[in-house]
């Protein structure tokens, strides 16, 4: 960007604080604010997700359980604790050598950073069809996302932490059966 070889770029922060703190940038869309996301994609932009194999979920839903679990629990620190707090954690190769830089950019970012883990139905189609647009593979392919996205896990994890009492997944044909005592926090 710097050198001019490059005349547009869509790309994660740090880079893009860093690039726009040097003045190598105009942002002309920011997706890091909810609104702009909704206005592009036409609903939230989910993506750090777990993927996985039906028949590994199947084989392993302890396994399953305890990384939704860790995402979770991970999602509702990061909705309390301060921008510091949440930067300690992270390994310094990803402040691109400049610590100011990554407080910079994870702030401009915590808006969009989900507070729940749970992808709604206008996030599931926002991501598949932003997909869709560079996957060949996927333009115009039949899928059934209720098929393709397995909530039961986010769900299980939601009663695990905030609501004991909530027996809703205990009538889910769907809900893991996970031996709660195997789990260690």
């Amino acid at each position: 960007m710097k050198a001019g070889d490059i005349d547009a770029i869509s790309n994660l922060d740090p880079v893009i604080t860093r690039l726009q703190q040097d003045g190598a940038i105009r942002i002309i869309t920011d997706s890091r604010f909810p609104r702009v996301n909704y206005e592009i994609f036409g609903g939230t932009n989910p993506a750090a997700v777990l993927y996985a194999k039906r028949e590994f979920i199947a084989a392993n839903p302890i396994t399953m359980q305890a990384l939704v679990n860790a995402f979770y629990k991970t999602l509702k620190w990061i909705a309390t604790a301060t921008t510091d707090e949440i930067v300690d954690t992270v390994p310094s190769d990803f402040f691109l050598g400049d610590r100011a830089i990554y407080v910079k950019a994870l702030k401009a970012n915590l808006l969009v950073y989900s507070k729940t883990g749970i992808i709604t139905r206008q996030g599931m189609n926002s991501a598949l069809n932003m997909l869709a647009t560079f996957d060949p593979d996927l333009k115009g392919a039949k899928i059934d996302l209720q098929r393709t996205f397995d909530d039961r896990f986010i769900r299980r994890a939601t009663v695990l932490f905030d609501d004991p009492t909530n027996s809703d997944l205990e009538n889910d044909e769907r809900r893991p059966e996970v031996d709660l005592k195997a789990f260690r926090d």
